[in-house]
């Protein structure tokens, strides 16, 4: 193969001057856009960076919002749980329904129980109606 450069032709297409005509041009075109993409790229870097970062926090912030949001609801249902255990034992309090331990009494059957004991306490004349003595006995 004959690769030496003609005076019509190039290294690349030997013996053919239109074929290396275009190819010089292609390859000055190629050059100009890859300068001007190198340009453009340096010019718009610092906006791509930034505008990066903007969502990078954004995506932050709401990760970090969505566990704040899940730990307030941890925090209201516990919440909720004790004000109902403290509303419960309360109503026991107040009705005379307490075990020895100190533990609201609600079931049924062992609250009427209770009742039962307090009003034979009371009829015979134990502790003057206050059930104190009673409570204890009864459950």
């Amino acid at each position: 193969e004959n690769l030496e450069v003609s005076s019509n032709g190039s290294k690349d297409f030997p013996n053919q001057p239109i074929l290396a005509e275009m190819h010089q041009k292609r390859s000055a075109t190629h050059s100009k856009l890859r300068a001007y993409e190198a340009k453009r790229r340096a010019a718009y870097e610092s906006k791509l960076q930034s505008s990066s970062l903007y969502w990078r926090a954004f995506r932050t912030l709401m990760h970090d919002s969505l566990l704040e949001t899940q730990k307030a609801d941890a925090l209201l249902r516990g919440w909720t749980h004790a004000s109902e255990t403290y509303e419960n034992s309360m109503r026991s309090v107040g009705e005379w329904c307490i075990d020895e331990k100190g533990v609201p009494v609600t079931d049924a059957k062992k609250k009427k129980k209770i009742f039962d004991a307090q009003e034979a306490s009371a009829a015979v004349g134990g502790t003057g109606g206050d059930g104190a003595k009673t409570l204890l006995a009864a459950a």
